[in-house]
């Protein structure tokens, strides 16, 4: 088996013979066999154990045994202890996600203090077809299917290439102790339940299961690899990404073979999944303003075409700018000046706002649109909807909802920052001193 590891390290260039690796070890049988087959390989290893303090003394107990284990190699020994059951609670998530997210955000934060070139973790075949299962039922798509990665940023599974059997046998020949987890034998956990119940009775269909399966996964793999690079190839014509928005062609997505199916692939990665895609999809002749989420974004039906941004909860503060202040730094940088109308040149820009200084109100304010704000457009003598102005400028609902007002201390709309300002507050030839903000 150590050379069948050896070779799959080399293969799939997971490191090479000078990486320092930080090695995952819980303590049971698969980790404790990956330590000794990288130990045996003379890797340069530092050991990392995560007591998530979930079976009381048998946490603690485990905590200890990988010590001694990393003390008799003579391999450098780091712990942590983790309140998992208080994070998954706050977090609102389960406890399998809590110690997932725990433990793996600890190892990173390991590996570049311990100057570590990647993180080991003893993932093996069994695992990927449990996977694939945990995926099957939580409807993830091809990439879900396509089990685990020998490589993904700077984790690596050297064991990938062994099955929970090969695993045990190895230990059995050389004699390694190892830590038994009592929560592996309990059915409530779903890999538990795949593990225990499902896949023996694939074995008895075919007592060849695991062997199918992996080619199952590789041949998923290889198509989820091809759909990317087709995704990919149509991407310029399907998507305008200006900044942190993305933006979907309607009319372009609609002309492809299977839009669903392309809408899905390009959506997964943002976390909406395919019951929330068909929403989506079934929408996407009907009118505008339309939101869906996911857990991280937002999309909207516009007119054309299909907006995404992350989530963000714009901010209901309002930025206050006195009357003597000459920059303001947060939210937007803007620089400041007042001064005679005699120092005054006029600039036709929507990043600069000149205003007669007697006009205004202090404190100004910085703020977001609400619904119910108008204003005077400059040049103009009656009042507008900032809404309708905003359908006018063909803004996106995220468009509005970005924007950015300067208001004085009556709340009236003094600019529309980036576009115009209010025609009651423009300079004239009345006007004796001006009030100057441009957004730097």
């Amino acid at each position: 088996m150590i050379d069948k590891v050896s070779a799959f390290i080399k293969q799939q260039q997971l490191f090479d013979v000078n990486s320092k690796l930080l090695v995952a070890v819980s303590g049971g049988v698969d980790s404790i066999v990956m330590l000794h087959l990288l130990h045996s390989l003379h890797y340069d290893c530092v050991v990392a154990h995560c007591n998530f303090h979930l079976r009381g003394s048998a946490s603690d107990a485990d905590a200890d045994f990988v010590k001694e284990q990393a003390k008799r190699l003579g391999i450098r020994f780091l712990k942590t202890d983790f309140d998992t059951k208080k994070y998954a609670v706050d977090k609102k998530i389960s406890i399998e996600m809590a110690a997932r997210n725990l433990r793996y955000e600890w190892f990173e934060k390991m590996r570049r203090q311990e100057r570590c070139d990647c993180i080991v973790v003893a993932h093996h075949i069994d695992d990927s077809v449990e996977t694939f299962f945990l995926n099957l039922v939580r409807g993830t798509g091809l990439k879900g299917l396509s089990g685990i990665a020998p490589k993904n940023g700077f984790v690596v599974r050297p064991l990938l290439c062994c099955t929970r059997t090969e695993i045990a046998e190895y230990a059995e020949e050389h004699c390694l102790s190892h830590c038994e987890d009592a929560t592996n034998a309990d059915n409530i956990y779903r890999r538990n339940f795949i593990r225990n119940k499902i896949v023996p009775l694939f074995n008895e269909l075919n007592p060849a299961f695991h062997n199918t399966m992996c080619e199952n996964i590789k041949h998923i793999a290889n198509a989820n690899d091809f759909i990317n690079d087709y995704i990919n190839s149509r991407y310029n014509d399907l998507i305008i990404n200006d900044g942190c928005e993305v933006r979907i062609a309607i009319e372009n997505l609609k002309k492809e073979l299977s839009p669903a199916f392309v809408l899905y692939e390009l959506l997964a990665p943002y976390g909406f999944n395919s019951a929330v895609v068909e929403q989506i999809f079934q929408q996407i002749d009907n009118a505008p303003g339309r939101r869906f989420y996911s857990a991280s974004h937002c999309l909207i039906k516009d007119r054309d075409c299909l907006i995404l941004e992350p989530v963000a909860v714009h901010s209901k503060e309002s930025f206050c700018i006195k009357i003597d202040d000459t920059l303001l730094q947060n939210p937007l940088k803007i620089a400041i000046r007042q001064g005679s109308i005699t120092d005054c040149f006029i600039e036709k820009s929507g990043n600069v706002a000149l205003l007669d200084l007697h006009k205004l109100t202090f404190p100004l304010r910085l703020r977001h649109w609400q619904k119910g704000d108008w204003f005077i457009p400059f040049g103009m003598k009656g009042k507008k909807k900032l809404s309708d102005f905003f359908s006018d400028k063909k803004y996106s609902l995220f468009d509005k909802e970005k924007c950015w007002l300067l208001v004085d201390d009556t709340d009236a709309v003094v600019w529309v920052v980036g576009e115009r300002i209010d025609n009651r507050f423009r300079i004239t030839d009345a006007t004796t001193r001006f009030y100057r903000l441009e957004v730097l």
